[in-house]
């Protein structure tokens, strides 16, 4: 039996031979999601590098970060206006109960706004933020946005784009009203 294989060996070869094919179908799956990667990372940068605006889009900058606000009224210690907004505390504005209490916030100029992120207060009481009106001025009046009517922790919201330069949060109803933080992202 000189010339016979024996058949374990052949069983091995045999996995082995049908291994190389999975191996090397695979390598070249990882080198063409490898391609797609750089290319599209390539076609990022090099829109960011070239256009503000593809920049803008792709990087959206907080135009609420470090903005004067002003709200409806003051309660518990809390001021009524301010630059800006603590991050470390449970609400950066409390109002005092009234009718339709708001916060504003003065972007500096005229804006195109694509979003609002809203963070609700975290400790407690966050139905008072309900329901809660975005509104932008127009020139002549305050012009609703968006509403949110459903209980949230965070609320983002894509916006139309819209162009503005104050924003404002209102509570329709009477009540008192807070929030933790505000981010309105544009260019």
């Amino acid at each position: 039996m000189e010339g016979a294989q024996d058949p374990a060996l052949a069983a091995r070869q045999a996995l082995r031979n049908a291994g190389r094919a999975y191996r090397a179908s695979l390598a070249g799956l990882v080198r063409l999601a490898v391609l797609l990667a750089a290319a599209t990372l390539f076609v990022l940068l090099a829109g960011s590098a070239i256009s503000s605006g593809f920049r803008a889009r792709l990087f959206p900058r907080d135009l609420a970060a470090g903005r004067p606000w002003n709200a409806s009224s003051g309660d518990f210690g809390m001021p009524a206006n301010g630059i800006g907004q603590a991050g470390d505390e449970h609400v950066f504005f409390h109002t005092k109960v009234e009718h339709n209490p708001w916060v504003e916030i003065d972007l500096g100029d005229e804006h195109v706004i694509r979003s609002v992120l809203v963070e609700n207060r975290t400790d407690c009481c966050q139905e008072r933020a309900l329901p809660l009106n975005v509104e932008i001025w127009d020139g002549g009046a305050w012009q609703l946005i968006a509403q949110r009517r459903a209980a949230f922790k965070v609320w983002k919201y894509d916006v139309g784009p819209v162009r503005a330069r104050k924003i404002r949060f209102l509570h329709p109803g009477t009540s008192c009203f807070h929030l933790k933080r505000i981010s309105v992202f544009g260019q």
